[in-house]
């Protein structure tokens, strides 16, 4: 019972940090980094199913003389081997995901004493109430990433999807405001840069919204979490339906409109929303 609580809460660790971004509340910068490393453990994790197969496999199998003998050296050797590979992984991860070098040693350092815990553990499984616990831990090992990694890929899109409509739908204060300003000034405010951001998304994984004048209109740019690697997408409102999102700060400082419209085909992906104004733009980073 306690290997499966163990595993239960694992599980459910992994699947609420990969859809923490998503969920409603205030920023918090931790989020998408580790959203993104839950990610890819329900993938990588996928290694273990084999692993857990040839220890279900190697259980089953009669006793060797005497019966509380070891379990077999390859074993031992392709489970920590996995194992070591997984931690590689997850450690490029976390630095690729987030670049914080702090975040990368503390991964590291858990990483290594997983590691050495489950060395421990594969070679002591001699008697027969170890042996029983491997079986369990084993059948674990097969059937906790495919749920993680089905849990992931089945509800992501749901998840994106609420998030996008929750930050639309609360940058709704923040739209007529600026409204009101053009009806009693005549014109659109320049600049909303400022220290704090007074409009909340209220989505963990989104900062704050961003405003820029655009010609006769204006855009209400936010980044939404997104832990597709290689992928930043951006959700971008203007009255005029005139959104533009540049790759670089030289593309505003060197490029003509022609050469921004140009600049913006390079984008993978517009789409527009079912909210007004709105659309979806996708970058490859």
């Amino acid at each position: 019972m306690v290997l499966l609580a163990w595993a239960c809460a694992i599980v459910t660790g992994i699947i609420a940090i990969t859809f923490l971004p998503f969920a409603s509340g205030g920023h918090d910068p931790l989020a998408v980094p580790l959203a993104a490393m839950a990610w890819v453990l329900g993938r990588v994790g996928l290694l273990l199913v084999p692993v857990g197969a040839l220890w279900l496999w190697v259980e089953r199998m009669p006793a060797p003389a005497p019966p509380l003998a070891a379990p077999p050296a390859w074993l031992v050797r392709v489970t920590l081997g996995v194992c070591v590979l997984i931690a590689i992984v997850m450690v490029l991860v976390t630095f690729a995901a987030s670049n914080s070098q702090l975040l990368t040693a503390i991964t590291a350092v858990v990483a290594t004493l997983l590691i050495i815990r489950v060395r421990r553990s594969v070679r002591a499984t001699r008697t027969p109430l170890l042996r029983f616990r491997s079986r369990t831990a084993a059948a674990m090992l097969v059937v906790a990433p495919i749920v993680v990694l089905a849990v992931q890929t089945i509800f992501i899109d749901t998840a994106t999807t609420h998030a996008r409509n929750r930050v639309i739908a609360n940058s709704a204060p923040l739209i007529e405001e600026i409204e009101r300003y053009r009806i009693r000034r005549g014109t659109y405010p320049e600049s909303l840069f400022s220290i704090w951001g007074d409009y909340k998304p209220s989505i963990v994984g989104v900062e704050r919204y961003h405003y820029e004048r655009s010609g006769d209109g204006y855009n209400v740019i936010v980044r939404e979490p997104s832990i597709d690697f290689g992928m930043r997408r951006f959700v971008a409102y203007n009255p005029l339906d005139r959104q533009r999102v540049t790759v670089h700060e030289q593309d505003r400082l060197l490029l003509d409109e022609a050469g921004l419209d140009a600049d913006n085909a390079g984008h993978t992906a517009i789409r527009v929303l079912p909210q007004p104004h709105w659309k979806l733009f996708m970058f490859l980073s």
